[in-house]
């Protein structure tokens, strides 16, 4: 008796998380109004002092369970929401913006994977 045995099938390959390229970052100051959750209040307090960075990718950030943060110097920045339908411009929120030291670098990463950040030619600038 014959057996029909196959080779095992390859794994698949598994999802590419990898930062795209940072094209451009802007930086001012803007007022912060915390989205309204439908759910609960929030507890981010609203701030007329606070810094809007705009950071232009090259391609969309790959959609995952973790969200994106914003490395600048030594401030990590979490609050951040898409700025256009194709998800090129993500908007971050510096809500203390004195922990943002002039000349700071700046880089690109995913929450709880500081390791896996990606550096950028950007630095804090603030427009005068």
């Amino acid at each position: 008796m014959t057996l029909d045995q196959s080779s095992p099938l390859p794994p698949a390959p598994g999802p590419d998380w990898r930062i795209p390229e940072v094209v451009d970052v802007r930086f001012r100051r803007a007022e912060f109004r915390p989205r309204q959750p439908r759910n609960f209040d929030s507890p981010l307090p609203a701030s007329k002092g606070a810094m809007e960075i705009i950071v232009t990718l090259k391609s969309p950030l790959p959609i995952r369970a973790v969200g994106p943060v914003l490395y600048v110097g030594g401030a990590q920045l979490t609050e951040s929401e898409a700025v256009d339908k194709e998800g090129l411009k993500i908007r971050f929120w510096a809500l203390e913006p004195e922990v943002l030291k002039e000349g700071a670098p700046v880089a690109l990463g995913w929450m709880g994977h500081r390791e896996e950040q990606q550096k950028t030619k950007f630095t804090f600038r603030l427009a005068r």
